[in-house]
């Protein structure tokens, strides 16, 4: 028996009660302190709140406070955490969550069994933590492979105490939706989505649908195959179908590295049925003993039977399912690509006596296979368009991966003289392809992925389940949880808000106007919500006015005080009292009001403005700091009796954001009037308008980096071009810094400081900013964070007057950066995060001020970057990976590259010199440096002996293609003969335990290995090709 535990990460005590309320009869319910944490502090009327919660629920209640260091959102004292969980157990919760290493910190009297013993980290590092024997215990390991689950399952057995045991990463769902695999009292499910306590986590709702509870009465149907499988849309359907029809069965995916690891799952949970989809078609047909008709024809399988007592049995519902889908009889059939899919829809194709003609970019690669095939030719890819043919099959991985159509203008007008039929077997995970959109533009029939998807899919479940079951039931099913946000069907592209200062331009305008403007796309940024509240305040006549941390909020309302002859308050929350607001006062004194700035402890304030009503006239304002002033002064300037002149004084900084907030006021359909002292805005009644706010260029700005310095992951999407913001220059300003040593002047676009930073301390040469003194007057001296956080990580900074100088050097985590509350310091070390190892960022709530997702974004990000370019080859001192290397350089057209040939080059020293200098940890940071920068380019990678010793090149190589060169000891000492040790030992004693201690580092990586003990390089060089073409094609499907 097991239940549920519902957790969230709710900010306030509201939700929080609001939760508890609709708590179902059996279920458990978490509380996370640390989540209402609010980057200083609990208040007191937080607790307040709280403590009667944990007193009411307490029986029902896990009460958890978890660290910054552990993951959480608490950065307070160690001894005030403790001391809030003894609270919440003096109150009667549960359990009370406690991490197993702050164990021996609690008071004796905290009963053992209200202690709820927690631990989180890697599977890897599972074995090493000592558990103790009276307390229930909670694990939460990360969890990526197959291998990984096995592993954290056969702990799971050895417990003879209560425990809660959770899987955390690619694999993770498993251990979620099926917790009586590991003797799990209960498993953790979100309230809602986006209150997710931990990645991977699935919605109360979700894990009904995929009957988490019901699970021990349920068979386990694996799909396996590369990452790709956690994207697929298969368990989805079929749980949903299962669940309809009242069948014994629960679908999950579940990646892995190799066929092996996958056999070993079977074994492990007695996995009756496989689904099985790319690298390991091949292997999953070789290891069966019956195969179908199509599975025999096209030599691999996507369905597998293991019965006890029964010969392993595969299908190939693929082909079959396809020719089902085929309307009319074809003739000819074009097929673009030439991988396992293509050559088993080929096969199909020719049962039909369909001439089937490869359009292939590696001809002689598909030359040779297609040359035992009857009825079957191969073209090069340019000539793909000149082949007669009336079925088009789409079997590329160019369309699903870049989003471009493998037929250009001019062959859409072929495929609407020739096809009858277009195919892309590419199954889209959140709209159509490119080719799938042409063709439905140019009306041309065309069965896209899901829907061959289905038709294999409506053959699969009938040999799951023994019955019938059809087309229309799968597509029905299909259509029913599409609209369901699983974990499975993640987003696959990047979704920017609105523009805040946008929304915040629009806002004001609109308030003062006679009629509400319509504004779609608005930012919900608390920023935006803030001045929101602060403007009805105004126009209900109040005097006080909250205007949070928002400095545009503050200075947009000091602004409007113009309008009114009454006192205004304006109350500032922490750190905005100390953001200045000096030029504000001054101009409003020359339009006759009185201001008083009071700053009180924590940054905390209030701006007192009286006078009469500023009828119109001639104002200046010095703007050398921040163009806020200035814009806020003619947001309200056609609302004066008289109008404005506006006189700009001093050095005018982010005239960008000036302009826009011209461009804004004129949308209204008020003037403005440049002159030589300023601007003059005419009295004016703006219309009533409907405005959609662009996507906002500076937080999209975060997104192209990211791209830049891991080469991988998913664009920004929707953004505007041209646009109102200046910030859309920021793709050209990385071109800059990419391009050679630059200085780039961020007078107009502050905003884009921290994102460029974060490019520049990635590149081998030098980059200036310059003109950036007023980024100190930000949320947070942005300057001076910068520096001192990212010297943590190796980055060599240097700050001046109004320049920053950023120099090459060596990055490598771990560290703990902390924002200082300022958002965009937070998003520019999560993008930071996804470059380099175990980078945290602290406070990162702080985020809400602009982009309230951003870090449930950048999961998004992570999980659909694609795998790094480069083949990587590890192994032992004299396997021959350079050798193999420049063999494989030169078969596959990539650039070779030898990490230790690189290492003496940039130092000027050999290897054995370094280390006998006791450079050993410089050569190693160096050596994983090397990695980083050419893991996105076509590169065949030969590292050195000892690479994987250092946990940051493991980290950057977790999702590489890295081919192990094994060589038993004795071949390596007879290769290496009189090269000198490197530690100084005996060249055998050295080899011997280093070839002990590296190789299960290898194995851990390793996606083939190859025995180079002979002398044959290229049957070595053959089976790391066959294994690399795999690997590529398995981002097909």
């Amino acid at each position: 028996m097991t239940r549920f535990c519902v957790t969230g990460c709710e900010r306030d005590v509201e939700s929080l009660s609001q939760r508890l309320e609709n708590l179902e009869p059996d279920d458990l319910c978490e509380i996370r302190i640390d989540a209402l944490y609010d980057g200083a502090s609990l208040g007191d009327a937080t607790l307040e709140g709280l403590w009667p919660l944990i007193s009411k629920y307490g029986p029902r209640l896990i009460v958890t406070c978890r660290p910054e260091w552990e993951g959480g959102w608490f950065s307070g004292d160690e001894h005030k955490r403790l001391g809030l969980l003894v609270k919440a157990f003096e109150l009667g919760a549960r359990f009370v969550d406690v991490e197993v290493v702050a164990l021996d910190k609690l008071p004796d009297f905290v009963a053992h069994e209200n202690i709820l013993a927690s631990w989180h980290g890697d599977i890897a590092d599972l074995d090493k933590v000592a558990f103790p024997k009276d307390m229930h215990i909670k694990v939460a390991a990360n969890v990526n492979w197959a291998s990984d689950l096995v592993k954290l399952r056969r702990f799971s057995q050895t417990l003879k105490q209560p425990a809660s045991v959770v899987a955390v990463g690619h694999a993770g769902i498993w251990s979620r939706v099926r917790p009586l695999d590991f003797n799990s009292a209960w498993t953790y499910v979100a309230a809602a989505s986006g209150l997710e306590t931990a990645a991977g986590q699935v919605t109360k709702d979700e894990a009904v649908a995929l009957r988490a509870l019901e699970s021990g009465k349920l068979q386990p149907i694996a799909l396996v195959g590369g990452k790709q499988v956690t994207s697929s849309v298969g368990p989805a359907v079929y749980n949903r179908l299962f669940s309809n029809t009242g069948e014994s069965f629960q679908y999950l995916a579940v990646p892995a590295r190799s066929w092996g690891e996958v056999l070993e799952l079977t074994l492990e949970f007695g996995i009756p049925w496989l689904s099985v989809t790319m690298p390991f078609k091949k292997e999953a047909f070789a290891s069966s003993l019956v195969s179908d008709t199509w599975a025999l024809g096209a030599g691999v399988a996507n369905t597998v039977q293991l019965k006890q007592g029964v010969p392993i049995k595969c299908w190939n519902t693929d082909v079959v399912g396809f020719l089902d889908g085929l309307p009319d009889a074809h003739s000819r059939a074009l097929i673009l690509g030439g991988g396992d899919t293509a050559f088993a829809l080929a096969y199909g194709l020719r049962q039909r006596n369909v001439e089937v003609t490869f359009a292939a970019r590696r001809v002689d690669v598909v030359k040779t296979r297609a040359s035992s095939m009857d009825g079957v030719n191969v073209v090069t890819w340019q000539d793909r368009a000149s082949v007669p043919f009336d079925l088009l099959i789409q079997a590329t991985p160019l369309d699903g991966l870049l989003g471009e159509a493998p037929w250009d203008e001019s062959g859409l007008k072929v495929l609407k003289d020739s096809a009858k039929l277009v195919v892309d077997v590419v199954v889209p995970v959140k709209e159509p392809t490119a080719l799938v959109k042409d063709c439905w533009a140019a009306g041309i029939p065309v069965m896209d992925g899901l829907d061959f998807w289905a038709y294999q899919a409506a053959r699969q479940a009938s040999l799951f389940t023994g019955r019938d079951v059809t087309f229309k039931e799968i597509v029905a099913t299909l259509n029913a949880v599409r609209r369901i946000d699983f974990k499975c069907l993640p987003e696959s592209s990047l979704l920017i808000p609105g523009s805040k200062s946008l929304t915040q331009r629009y806002l004001v305008l609109s308030a003062l106007s006679d009629v509400a403007a319509k504004i779609h796309n608005a930012s919900t940024s608390s920023d935006s919500i803030e001045l929101a509240a602060a403007l009805q305040q105004f126009k209900t006549g109040q005097s006080n006015i909250y205007c949070g941390q928002g400095g545009t909020t503050a200075r947009f309302m000091a602004a409007l005080s113009l309008l009114t002859d009454r006192q205004i308050c304006l109350e500032f929350a922490s750190g905005l009292a100390r953001r200045p607001m000096r030029h504000m006062a001054d101009a409003l004194a020359l339009a006759g009001k009185q201001t008083k700035i009071v700053e009180e402890r924590d940054g905390k304030g209030i701006f007192l403005i009286s006078g009469p009503k500023f009828a119109g006239g001639r104002v200046s304002v010095d703007a050398s700091v921040s163009s806020q002033f200035a814009s806020g002064l003619l947001l309200v300037a056609p609302f004066l009796e008289n109008g404005l002149e506006l006189v700009i004084k001093g050095p005018l900084v982010s005239k960008s954001y000036l302009e826009m907030t011209l461009r804004s006021i004129k949308l209204f359909g008020a003037s403005v009037i440049k002159a030589d002292y300023g601007f003059k805005v005419p009295p004016s009644k703006p219309k009533n308008v409907e405005l959609t706010v662009e996507p906002d260029w500076s937080l999209a700005a975060f997104w192209f980096v990211a791209n830049k310095i891991t080469g991988a992951g998913p664009v920004p999407d929707g953004l505007t071009y041209p646009s109102m913001q200046g910030d859309a220059i920021v793709c050209d300003l990385l071109q800059t810094i990419a391009g050679g040593e630059c200085e780039i002047d961020l007078k107009s676009t502050p905003d884009l400081l921290p994102p460029l930073v974060i490019a520049a301390i990635f590149q081998p040469w030098s980059v200036t900013f310059t003109n950036v003194g007023h980024a100190r007057y930000k949320e947070s001296n942005r300057l001076e964070v910068l520096a001192s956080e990212l010297t943590k990580v190796g980055a060599n900074i240097t700050v001046l007057e109004d320049s920053m100088v950023i120099k090459p050097s060596i990055l490598n985590g771990p560290a703990i950066l902390n924002p200082h509350g300022d958002h965009r310091m937070a998003m520019s070390f999560g993008i930071l995060s996804l470059a380099l190892p175990k980078v945290f960022v602290t406070d990162k709530q702080c985020v809400s001020k602009s982009y309230p997702s951003f870090f449930n974004q950048l999961e998004v990000f992570r999980r659909l970057s694609k795998p790094p370019s480069a083949l990587v080859l590890v192994g032992n001192r004299g396997s021959g990976k350079s050798t193999v290397g420049q063999a494989l350089a030169a078969t596959l057209g990539l650039d070779f590259i030898d990490t230790d040939v690189e290492v003496e080059r940039r130092t000027g020293l050999e290897i054995s010199q370094l280390f006998n200098q006791g450079r050993i940890g410089e050569f190693r940071r160096l050596e994983s440096a090397i990695i980083r920068e050419n893991l996105q380019k076509p590169v065949a990678l030969a590292t050195g002996g000892g690479a994987l010793d250092d946990g940051n090149a493991r980290w950057l190589l977790k999702n590489a293609f890295v081919a192990w060169l094994d060589c038993p000891v004795d071949v390596l000492v007879k290769r290496l003969g009189n090269r000198p040790s490197v530690t100084g030992a005996d060249p055998a004693q050295e080899l011997e335990l280093l070839v002990k201690s590296r190789n299960e580092k290898y194995c851990e990586l390793a996606i083939v290995k190859a025995d180079t003990s002979g002398n044959n390089i290229k049957e070595v060089c053959d089976v790391i090709e066959r294994a690399w073409r795999t690997f590529q094609d398995s981002y097909l499907r």
